[in-house]
């Protein structure tokens, strides 16, 4: 008995689910070949796939096609689009395909509009943020725990006034009880204001709201400690962290090592990059460029080559922050040390 249109179609959501977004058209494709006219599920699932995948331009070309052959979008397909840009941090785009939901008729839900609202906080827009939570308002939408902790989280990546956050913070309390996403974010909040004692005040608010807590307020209190210069504050809120049977990740590590940094320890800076290796975490750029940072504020310019020249034996690339950092501050020779 030959596939039917629907076993393709289940095909395609199996690969959909896994991101296989190259086997998903392959298998849409080899549908046409049969001819075989795939339906709305079908075109759907793999404009879901290509979205998972982080390929947004491949969905729309999915979805133009579907479009070509007289079937209409739903607001799944257009929701997915949306959700795919959200995740690459292109807010303008998500907000622009939400838009052409709403002009075909599909109203968006929830969802979609919480796709927009994360896009926003991706890029730090707390203001865009907050104008599409207030958008869901005028569509009788009720923003939920998502909506209010991506207000939250575009307050956290951009820093902005605590007390705009804590407003935002307290409508959120008011229908819902707030998650551990959402008292990292207040924390983050105050680290990138250099309020210490803020931040700690906000860790003790989420221990005592007995709310499960994972790595993430730890991570922001280490964070707070390293803006405020004070690594030995994040070594206590590291070994608290673990007290708390929470392991130590990436941002951990990447947190501890930038705390000496801004202590101009650049000794201790390498040390943690060496401990971070050692637990199974491989340093990042971000990594790399805290260690190096702490090297140039000591003028430690033998460590800085010896960091470059490893960086290039794990396959680390440097961004364009650290190209910057030590052009800045090494002017000409930068570039030669580089390519060391």
């Amino acid at each position: 008995m030959p596939p039917s249109i629907e076993s393709y179609g289940s095909l395609i959501h199996a690969y959909a689910k896994t991101s296989q977004a190259a086997e998903a058209l392959s298998v849409l494709q080899r549908m046409q070949q049969m001819q075989m006219k795939p339906n709305r599920i079908s075109y759907s699932a793999a404009i879901d796939a290509c979205s998972r995948a982080g390929q947004p331009e491949a969905a729309i070309k999915v979805l133009h096609y579907m479009e070509g052959q007289n079937i209409s979008p739903d607001l799944v397909a257009l929701s997915c689009i949306v959700n795919a840009f959200s995740q690459l941090g292109k807010a303008a785009d998500a907000a622009k395909w939400l838009q052409k939901a709403d002009e075909l008729g599909l109203k968006p839900n929830v969802i979609t509009y919480n796709s927009v609202i994360h896009a926003c906080a991706r890029v730090g827009h707390p203001k865009q943020a907050i104008r599409w939570l207030e958008g869901m308002v005028t569509a009788k939408l009720q923003p939920d725990v998502s909506s209010h902790g991506g207000v939250l989280d575009a307050f956290a990546k951009k820093g902005g006034p605590l007390s705009d956050a804590q407003h935002w913070f307290n409508k959120l309390a008011s229908t819902y009880m707030p998650g551990a996403a959402s008292f990292t974010s207040m924390i983050f909040v105050c680290a990138r204001s250099a309020k210490t004692y803020e931040a700690a005040e906000w860790l003790r608010r989420a221990k005592v709201s007995e709310i499960p807590l994972d790595s993430g307020p730890y991570n922001a209190m280490i964070s707070s400690a390293a803006q405020s210069r004070e690594p030995d504050l994040a070594l206590g809120y590291l070994e608290e962290m673990m007290a708390a049977f929470l392991q130590p990740n990436i941002m951990t590590y990447t947190n501890i090592i930038h705390a000496f940094s801004k202590a101009s320890k650049h000794r201790e800076a390498i040390e943690w990059l060496n401990i971070m290796a050692d637990a199974q975490h491989s340093p990042n750029v971000l990594s790399y460029t805290c260690a190096i940072e702490a090297c140039l504020r000591t003028n430690a310019w033998d460590e800085v080559l010896g960091l470059l020249q490893r960086m290039q034996l794990k396959g680390v690339r440097a961004d364009s922050v650290l190209v910057g950092k030590l052009k800045r501050l090494m002017g000409s020779e930068a570039s030669v040390m580089m390519h060391l």
